[in-house]
């Protein structure tokens, strides 16, 4: 295993820790695109890939869909356990999940990265005919470029450089536009290539979200790049942002989300 790859492991095994955070500070997704999703699918039967702490779980239910929710993470799954009914809940990988009927969906919110490879294929053997895969992640960029120029400051100052630098959903505009590019992004490009699947683009809905210090603080420790930080780096690196949001900022930064849904029929 590589260096790029045992750290993609290690972020991926990294959320248990911090499932109460990832529940109360991640961000949610917008009705619309469940009503998307429910419109999308030929019948109400649907498995959730990396289902997590059920954000994404609970607005598919009340979209009136039958969610089978998959998620490999024990601690999260427990979290989950506590937020819709727990025999819909599945504690396992995608890699080894297995089921002798046909799936009408598949959803995957901010987890298909995480999987292996052959993870189209099996989702191609999970789907019936006319079965839909919608994949989905949000993005976000600072409403302010001041702030993210504060925020680029202090990973500066705290040596964080390469695969360490904390990114990911929040990016510059450049950087966000080419990575949700709905013909050539990661997601576009794994899709359109399978020969059992019709890759029909992305969806994309735009929306914001202000925070405070304490819950732009708490929405970075449930992300990946803090989770794996040493621990004292990481309550360091948090208190300062924090104390910046307050001072230069009045305690209140915005976030310009956009959450894109890449869509993908089974022939």
């Amino acid at each position: 295993m590589t260096t790029a790859e045992e750290a993609n492991e290690s972020r991926a095994r990294s959320f248990g820790a911090a499932a109460d955070l990832y529940e109360r500070y991640r961000p949610g997704y917008p009705a619309a695109l469940f009503a998307h999703i429910a419109a999308q699918v030929p019948g109400p039967r649907v498995l959730e890939i990396g289902a997590g702490t059920g954000i994404a779980t609970r607005e598919l239910l009340a979209a009136g869909l039958d969610v089978t929710a998959l998620e490999p993470d024990p601690q999260m799954a427990a979290v989950l356990a506590t937020k819709i009914d727990a025999v819909r809940v599945r504690a396992g990988t995608y890699e080894e999940f297995s089921d002798p009927v046909p799936f009408d969906g598949l959803v995957c919110f901010q987890a298909w990265h995480w999987t292996a490879d052959g993870r189209v294929d099996r989702a191609a053997r999970l789907l019936g005919p006319g079965g839909y895969l919608g994949l989905v992640w949000n993005g976000g960029v600072f409403a302010d470029p001041a702030v993210e120029s504060a925020v680029e400051t202090l990973y500066d100052e705290f040596d964080l450089h390469g695969h360490l630098r904390p990114g990911g959903m929040i990016a510059s505009a450049a950087d966000r536009d080419v990575i949700e590019d709905p013909a050539t992004s990661g997601p576009a490009v794994e899709l359109a290539a399978h020969p059992d699947l019709d890759y029909r683009g992305a969806t994309k809905y735009a929306w914001q979200q202000a925070y405070t210090a304490e819950e732009f603080c708490g929405f970075q420790a449930s992300t990946s790049s803090f989770l794996i930080m040493p621990a004292e780096q990481r309550e360091a690196l948090l208190a300062r942002t924090g104390d910046l949001i307050r001072e230069r900022f009045a305690d209140r930064i915005t976030v310009d989300w956009s959450t894109n849904c890449y869509n993908t029929r089974r022939y």
